[in-house]
């Protein structure tokens, strides 16, 4: 499977040969984790990699903003 064959995950960012996730934290979550944005290194320059890893994490950021509310 090539890079073109795999959808893109929201907030994949190629930097320095290390892909890292970005999460827009939610605007009522703001004040609580101080910053707009969450970035996270994953540590790889495997777009397969990354992109597994990276649906992982934002799945768990997700359910954290959830379980915050």
């Amino acid at each position: 499977m090539s890079k073109l064959d795999m959808a893109k995950l929201p907030g994949l960012h190629l930097r320095a040969g290390v892909y890292q996730l970005r999460v827009m934290v939610p605007s009522d979550l703001q004040k609580h984790y101080g910053k707009k944005k969450l970035t996270k290194s994953l540590g790889t320059g495997s777009a397969r990699e990354a992109a597994l890893a990276g649906a992982r994490e934002r799945a768990l950021l997700l359910e954290q903003f959830d379980h915050k509310r």
